[in-house]
């Protein structure tokens, strides 16, 4: 370490030790010390030199017999070193070395050497090197730290060496002179076995450490299990349940089944879910919490299992589930026309405040819709108008006329119940798309005639277009002079496409009294409508009429 010349001779002096003359010599001759490597040979047996030595020691006495120079004898000596180094005879014999290099120095300042080669020689990509790093300081008596073996991991991962890192994790166990295995160590080599797929060496390994090392086994399971849920690898998951039951190694608690439960909804496993928790409570060690079963639920209304949703349900015992789930229940219910199971339910919501959630069901069959309706009023349950809303706008997309008449007399008849403006634009809009001209307009009427459903702008103009679709203008031109008398903006479009419908068809007086009324009220004229207007005019011999039309519009502009 101190480079000192003179204090390796005086230890060298009659010792016939195989490790330090190999160990000094090759200190010598790699700091080019050649008077000093003469004097080791020189005062060292033949019987004690190694095979690698006893061939410089030869030729270093017979020079010195022959009265060589001193300057001849370490010209050749560097000869020979540069020749053996091609033929790799220093490396037959570098354990010798390297156990001896450990041996003469302290453990703290080897620990920060083998840290800095481990490194090294990753970064000189030989990672393979690194096991031999770690066995020659054990050799030496150099104890090392957690540090080092994760800097060792790491560079193992780099380079897929799953077999070092069991080997690693099984000296940690046995060598006093190694770290004790840490859950961190302990992830690390159980990822590298996943990822390498020598899964099962690892869970070998941990089979026979659980007498002596429980929390290791421990460990490498529940790391394999938190690897496979990290990478969404369902297929292989209920494998390792299967394994982990089997062995008892280690008892899964909630949060374990929470992550692999999280797992299977994103990746959309819902049968996989239905059987993860079915083996939940066939096991009986773990007991279902609010959170496993919702997720159940979603499983099974996706899976259409009315049957084990309801048996979920009968035996959840005092578990205080979510609105959710009860909702999921209950739209399974209502898909399998289970009417009565539906109603229990339904109480159920009632109890804990939770009957505006219904807002949430999808997919029902109208005479459930109903039939749920007849048992809301008939127990007297509150239930708000978000409900018939979103009902309506079910009816509209489906374009089912008598189902959403009857659910809008249903609300309205409905105790307590008091029906928005949007209730009615959706009945409108309903009108609109399938063509009941005179449906909308007598709806427009009777919105007029109640007091919390005075008609905006969207209803006239839904009414207007609806009448422009069945060919009905005297109709729409009435609904656009109502909404002139009651002072609600004119939909410039809808207004334009009722003067084309008339000019279109030779209407040209209509039109021109639509205009002079419209024109009053302060709503647009495209250039393209107002062209044909004046066109009209000039082919039924009215150009007078014609220029003073736009003599009116120049004006304006």
């Amino acid at each position: 370490q101190k480079s000192h010349s003179a204090a390796l001779l005086a230890l060298m002096k009659g010792t016939d030790d195989r490790v330090a003359i190999h160990s000094v010599f090759n200190f010598l001759v790699g700091n080019k010390k050649w008077d000093e490597a003469i004097e080791v040979l020189r005062g060292t047996a033949i019987n004690g030199l190694p095979r690698s030595i006893l061939s410089f020691k030869q030729t270093v006495s017979e020079m010195e017999d022959g009265k060589e120079p001193r300057e001849r004898i370490r010209e050749k000596l560097a000869e020979m070193v540069e020749k053996m180094k091609g033929r790799g005879r220093f490396s037959k014999e570098f354990s010798l070395r390297k156990e001896s290099y450990y041996r003469l120095d302290g453990p703290q300042r080897h620990r920060e050497r083998i840290l800095n080669r481990i490194s090294k020689k990753s970064n000189n990509h030989r990672p393979d090197l690194v096991m031999e790093e770690i066995h020659w300081a054990l050799k030496g008596g150099v104890s090392l730290d957690e540090n080092l073996v994760l800097e060792a991991l790491k560079k193992l991962d780099s380079a897929g060496k799953w077999s070092d890192a069991v080997e690693l994790l099984e000296g940690m166990t046995r060598d006093p002179l190694m770290p004790k295995p840490t859950n961190q160590t302990v992830r690390m080599i159980t990822k590298l076995c996943v990822d390498s797929n020598q899964s099962k060496h690892i869970h070998s390994l941990a089979l026979k450490m659980r007498d002596d090392w429980p929390k290791v086994a421990e460990w490498v399971f529940l790391s394999h299990l938190e690897q496979l849920v990290t990478d969404r690898r369902t297929e292989e998951i209920f494998g390792l349940l299967e394994k982990i039951s089997s062995s008892r190694v280690v008892e899964l608690d909630q949060g374990n089944y929470h992550d692999i439960l999280k797992c299977l909804k994103f990746t959309k496993e819902w049968e996989m879910i239905a059987r993860l928790v079915k083996m939940i409570r066939q096991g009986g060690k773990v007991a279902l919490d609010p959170t496993m079963v919702n997720y159940a639920m979603q499983s099974f209304v996706f899976l259409d299992l009315c049957d084990e949703a309801l048996d979920l349900l009968s035996n959840a015992g005092d578990i205080e589930l979510s609105a959710e789930t009860y909702l999921r229940a209950l739209s399974i219910c209502m898909k399998a026309r289970r009417r009565q199971e539906s109603f229990e339910l339904l109480g159920k919501l009632n109890e804990i405040g939770e009957l505006e959630s219904l807002t949430n069901v999808k997919d029902w069959h109208w005479d459930e819709v109903f039939a749920f309706l007849d048992e809301v009023e008939e127990k007297s349950y509150q239930l708000n108008s978000k409900f018939f809303n979103l009902m309506l706008r079910r009816a509209e997309h489906e374009l089912n006329v008598p189902k959403g008449v009857r659910l809008f007399e249903r609300a309205r008849d409905f105790p307590g119940m008091v029906l928005n403006l949007a209730a009615h634009n959706t009945m409108l809009s309903l009108f609109e798309k399938t063509g009941e001209c005179e449906r909308a307009v007598r709806f427009l009427e009777e919105m007029r005639r109640r007091e919390n459903a005075e008609p905006n702008s969207l209803s006239y103009s839904t009414v207007v277009a609806t009448c422009i679709a069945c060919d009905k203008l005297g109709e729409a031109r009435q609904v656009l002079s109502q909404m002139m008398e009651r002072k609600v903006k004119i939909d410039e479009k809808n207004y334009n496409v009722v003067m084309l419908a008339y000019l279109r068809k030779g209407l040209w007086e209509e039109a021109l009294g639509l205009y002079r009324k419209v024109e009053e009220y302060g709503v647009e004229t495209t250039i393209g409508v107002f062209r044909s207007l004046v066109k009209a005019c000039i082919s039924a011999g009215e150009e007078e009429l014609a220029e003073e039309i736009k003599k009116g519009r120049d004006q304006r502009s």
